[in-house]
């Protein structure tokens, strides 16, 4: 709390069926809970992530494209909408984009490998790691 400008917050490492439970709203009622000043909190989820990384967004200035949460409290977080790009996406815990469904989820186009293919041959100096596929 005594260096905000210096914080953000992060859930990179949460595993894609666990956001269901929660993102960086959950890290700010964590924070809050744990007796964070809200605006410190907020300058970490919202403001020096855009800084840090110079993202075009997020700002909410004049003329920029709303994308914004709505949350219940600032204690609790709890979002209530979604707006992306000014559009509502996501309504009371419901996402609002039209679902679209794939043939072939998850496929990639690759083909067994055989030993031989990783094989590097002994020598001194750094290794180069190449295609031979190709």
């Amino acid at each position: 709390d005594s260096h905000p400008q210096q914080v953000m917050l992060c859930c990179d490492d949460t595993h894609p069926d666990s956001l269901v439970a929660g993102h960086i709203d959950r890290l700010c009622a964590k924070a809050v809970v744990a007796g964070c000043d809200v605006y410190n909190v907020l300058q970490a989820a919202c403001i020096n992530p855009i800084q840090h990384y110079r993202l075009p967004v997020g700002r909410l200035r004049v003329g920029d494209p709303a994308d914004l949460i709505q949350v219940e409290d600032l204690q609790h977080f709890r979002v209530q909408r979604t707006w992306v790009q000014g559009k509502l996406v996501a309504e009371g815990g419901r996402t609002l984009i039209p679902r679209h469904l794939s043939a072939s989820p998850n496929h990639f186009a690759c083909r067994a490998r055989s030993e031989d293919e990783f094989a590097v041959p002994a020598g001194e100096g750094p290794l180069q790691v190449k295609d031979r596929s190709t």
